[in-house]
């Protein structure tokens, strides 16, 4: 089943997108988690910047899968709907921010950023009825409360002071990228399950 091997694939990817992601923080001087944007990874040295940009487009690229998931396990219904649209949205602009980086394009990448969090934000709002309404684990319902929390505060932070807190934005990026584990997991569970 193509639903099952693309849910393996994304589920697969996204730990060594991780790893990879604190392994290019360490290619550019004096860069912290504390003090720089995530997107500044896209303006490190060659090969670096680009490599950075490549798998964050794929990372939007495989979590295509998600909204697919989304309505073929759960059903159809107006949550599963908002959900996957929220997702798919999601998705998409992971994939802008890599083809549109910081260093290049500054004022797009910035839209298509902007877009990628509000998204999550709303994926989070929407999931709190479907996992609610749905079986899945604890853990992930927690999470999905803490980034709700997260990418809140991160949106009122940008719009009051007109930039992008640090700290903000690494929880949101690096639990989005747990919470789509989870997501990935819960729905192989499932699919097991039916099977």
């Amino acid at each position: 089943m193509y639903l099952k091997f693309f849910l393996m694939l994304f589920a697969g990817y996204l730990p060594a997108y991780m790893i990879l992601v604190f392994f290019l923080k360490t290619k550019i001087k004096k860069y912290t988690m504390r003090s720089h944007v995530v997107s500044l990874l896209a303006t490190g040295r060659k090969p670096w910047g680009m490599v950075f940009n490549t798998t964050t487009a794929l990372y939007g690229l495989l979590s295509i899968i998600l909204p697919i998931s989304v309505i073929w396990i759960l059903g159809i219904n107006i949550f599963t709907i908002l959900g996957a649209l929220s997702l798919l949205t999601v998705g998409w602009a992971t994939i802008l921010v890599g083809i549109f980086p910081m260093d290049k394009k500054a004022q797009t990448h910035e839209l298509v950023s902007r877009i990628s969090f509000v998204s999550v934000l709303l994926v989070g709002l929407i999931f709190l009825w479907i996992f609610n309404s749905n079986n899945f684990m604890l853990i992930i319902k927690i999470l999905n409360i803490l980034i709700v929390i997260v990418t809140i505060l991160l949106c009122i932070n940008a719009a009051v002071k007109k930039r992008t807190n640090p700290v903000l934005e690494w929880l949101s990026f690096m639990g989005t990228i747990i919470w789509n584990f989870l997501l990935a997991v819960s729905f192989l569970i499932m699919l097991a399950n039916i099977a």
